[in-house]
């Protein structure tokens, strides 16, 4: 994911229930995060300000 500007982000992912399963910080314009260590399925990815305002939200599959 890229966002137009550096600055500090959240990234915030969950499991299909709803379960906070990654978390973390970021000050950059750019975000990776890697899914190795997730089990296959469906998952929630919101990205926040600093203020804490969601700027993105994605829907992540794992094959």
């Amino acid at each position: 994911m890229k966002t137009n500007e550096i600055q500090d982000i959240t990234t915030e992912l969950y499991d299909i229930s709803g379960k906070m399963v990654y978390l973390k910080s970021y000050k950059s314009s750019v975000v990776n995060i890697s899914l190795n260590d997730f089990d296959t399925g469906t998952y929630i990815l919101k990205v926040k300000n600093e203020n804490g305002n969601i700027i993105q939200t994605e829907k992540v599959v794992k094959r």
